[in-house]
C-alpha cells in the first residue's frame, strides 16, 4: 500500500482554477501518467425523440436504433484523446497519429469488438504514442469493467473448464496469480 501511495504522489493535480500542480519527483523517480481506455457505441437514431409535425400528420419513426458506430479510444488528462501533433508526426512516420479506432459493429462488416482488437489497438497505437508523448514517465493504464477486458488466454486456469470425474479429459492450464504465470497444472 505504501508503494501505491508513493506512486500517486507523482501524478499531476489540477485545481478548480485549472492550474496544474506538478509533482515533486526525486532524481531516481519517474512521473506517473494516468491513461484511461473506454469504448462506446453511437446509433444513428440516438438523440431527441420529439419532432414538429402538423396535427393531422402522424410522425414516421424508425423501428430500430439504426446503424451504429463504435469508438474505442485511449485518453489522458493532458492531451485528451491520445493524438500526436503535426510537429510530432513529422520525425516519426512509422508511429500512428492517434490511438482512436472507429468501427461499424455489424456482423457482415467489421464484426464485433473483442479483446484481441483491444490488445492490437494497445500494441499498435497506444504504446508507440505513449513512448513519444511521455518518454521519461511511467504510465498507469486504467480500463473500465467491460466483458472484453475479462478475456483469458486459452490455457489460463479456469474453474469452468475443470473436469470433476473424468481424468482422461484433463486440459493443460497454467496457474496464475495476479496475471503472472506460476506453474503448469
Amino acid at each position: 500500500m505504501a508503494m501505491n501511495e508513493a506512486m500517486l504522489l507523482n501524478i499531476e493535480i489540477r485545481t478548480d482554477k485549472d492550474e496544474v500542480i506538478e509533482p515533486e519527483v526525486q532524481a531516481n523517480e519517474k512521473k506517473l501518467v494516468l491513461v484511461t481506455h473506454d469504448e462506446t457505441c453511437f446509433s444513428s437514431y440516438d438523440g431527441k425523440r420529439t419532432i414538429w409535425v402538423d396535427q393531422e400528420l402522424r410522425p414516421l419513426r424508425p423501428k430500430g436504433k439504426g446503424r451504429s458506430i463504435m469508438v474505442s479510444a485511449f485518453l489522458c488528462e493532458c492531451h485528451g484523446p491520445m493524438k500526436l501533433s503535426d510537429e510530432q508526426k513529422l520525425p516519426h512516420i512509422n508511429v500512428p497519429s492517434e490511438a482512436i479506432r472507429l468501427m461499424k459493429p455489424v456482423k457482415n462488416e467489421y464484426g464485433y469488438w473483442t479483446n484481441a482488437d483491444l490488445a492490437m489497438q494497445l500494441q499498435e497505437e497506444a504504446i508507440p504514442i505513449l513512448k513519444l508523448l511521455y518518454p521519461n514517465c511511467e504510465v498507469l493504464m486504467m480500463f473500465d469493467y467491460s466483458q472484453n477486458h475479462h478475456s483469458m488466454p486459452p490455457d489460463a486456469l479456469n474453474a469452468r473448464v475443470l473436469t470433476i470425474k473424468d481424468a482422461s479429459k484433463t486440459i493443460k492450464m497454467k496457474g496464475m496469480i495476479g496475471g503472472r504465470i506460476t506453474t503448469e497444472i
